[in-house]
This record gives structure tokens, sequence and C-alpha cells, in this order.
């Protein structure tokens, strides 16, 4: 929830730099919220594999704390929808996805080579580029958010009425599936 939390104040100051029109500096703290995002994305999918499979075959990647192509790799991807305009959008963040630190580097830093201050992103530095990237990491906020009160309303049946009990099996089964459930049923105590 940390990580989400500060997700999203990297999501509410990218919105007050775009709307002054800083698009380059949004587009460097988008960066911060994607990876921020990315170890909200990693704790989750660890403490479900924890809750239906065993705290002994769940593992926290520790490159995800420290390594930048790590935490990206946890962040949920986007999907395309139909309309061109939707497609051209959703390519800019895929691309935001796999590119983060470069773009962030290229937001944020001098390059001395070019002999420019910034050389930034002219192609991401667009209101409406910005705008619906920060509306789509929101929603992905929110997705992260849901998926992590879900587990710990599991961990708490888990941690009151055990791991095969009836109660949890069945909540099991209703919100994560019945593959999930037979994957608890294979794990002993």
């Amino acid at each position: 929830m940390l990580c989400l939390r500060n997700a999203r104040a990297f999501l509410e100051e990218t919105q007050i730099l775009a709307e002054k029109k800083h698009l380059r500096h949004s587009i460097g703290l988008l960066g911060l919220a994607v990876e921020e995002m990315g170890k909200a994305q990693h704790f989750a999918d660890v403490l479900e594999i924890a809750a239906i499979e065993g705290e002994k075959v769940a593992a926290l990647d520790e490159g995800v704390f420290w390594k930048h192509k790590a935490k990206l790799e946890y962040v949920p991807k986007p999907f395309l929808r139909e309309s061109k305009k939707e497609r051209r959008l959703r390519a800019h963040l895929k691309r935001y996805y796999t590119e983060t630190p470069a773009l962030r580097a290229r937001s944020f830093y001098v390059d001395f080579r070019a002999g420019r201050w910034l050389w930034g992103n002219p192609e991401l530095e667009k209101l409406d580029i910005v705008s619906f990237i920060i509306k789509d990491l929101s929603v992905d906020c929110d997705w992260i958010q849901a998926q992590l009160y879900l587990l710990k309303r599991l961990w708490r049946k888990i941690r009151r009425y055990g791991r095969h009990d009836e109660r949890t099996q069945n909540f099991v089964r209703k919100y994560y599936g019945t593959d999930a459930q037979e994957r608890i049923n294979q794990t002993s105590g």
C-alpha cells in the first residue's frame, strides 16, 4: 500500500506539472510512478502465491527493489482497444512500461554530449499523451489496490479458519477460481 500511495502521489504531481505545461518533468515523474506500481504488483503476486500455494513457495524478487527493469516486469501491461487514437495512446503507454528508466533520465538529466540542457522526449511531450498515461496508470493503481484488499481478506480467512477450511476454499474459488482452489488442496496444512 505504501508503494501505491507513493505512485498516486507521483501521478498527482504529474497532473499538476502537466496542467502547467511542464511535460518533460511530468514524463519523468510518470516513470517513478510506474516503478512504484511494479513493486506493489510484485508484493500482490507474492502474497497471492503464499496464500494459495503456501509461504514456502512464495519468494520476493530482490531485484524489484533496486533494478529498474525488474520493477517494470511486474507492472500490469496495457491492452489495446479498437479506436486508432486509443491504440496510438496505448502504444505510447506500452513504450513507457518498457523504456521507463531511459525516458525518465531524458526528462531530468543534462545531456552534455548533445550540448543541450535536456534532450527530452519530444514524441511524448504532448498534453493528450501525458493525460492519457496519467488516467490509465490511475486505473491500474485502483486495480492493484483492489487486489491487495482482496488478498488481505483472504489472509484473514486463512489465519482465522485455516487454508483448507471450507469457508476459505469457497472464498478462493469465488475470487481466484477453481484452479487456485485445487492448488490449495495440493498443499499440505
